[in-house]
């Protein structure tokens, strides 16, 4: 088997210069590693997205619940102190009028509460 050298005019050099070998079809060798954190970036940012969609369609679940809450009950003059305890989960509504901002706050800071909405300290008042 013998090798036949390719070789090429080149006017720059005014004489035959031996030509670039071809590359073999195929991929390049970093394409697979391209496509691979492509591939990761994506479903990292539909886990985002999705977390963040969940967390708000949680926030106005909470949202309505409270306002219906505060719209059936009326508030007594004095608070029973074993009334004081969250119900389903919501501890308070937080109102910021200047920033036209409502949210129902929950028991709790883990990962999960923060993402639908403020936490609040378990130990605290």
């Amino acid at each position: 088997m013998t090798l036949v050298a390719r070789y090429r005019y080149s006017v720059a050099v005014g004489r035959l210069v031996p030509a670039a070998p071809k590359r073999r079809p195929g991929r390049h060798p970093l394409a697979l590693l391209w496509t691979a954190c492509l591939v990761a970036g994506i479903f990292l940012l539909g886990t985002f997205a999705y977390g963040m969609w969940h967390g708000v369609s949680e926030q106005r679940r909470l949202n309505d619940s409270w306002t219906y809450e505060i719209g059936v009950r009326k508030a007594p003059k004095t608070i029973d102190p074993s009334l004081q305890r969250p119900v389903d989960g919501v501890d308070f509504a937080l109102r910021i009028p200047k920033l036209d901002y409502f949210a129902a706050v929950k028991e709790g800071v883990d990962s999960g509460v923060l993402y639908a909405s403020p936490g609040h300290y378990p130990s605290t008042m």
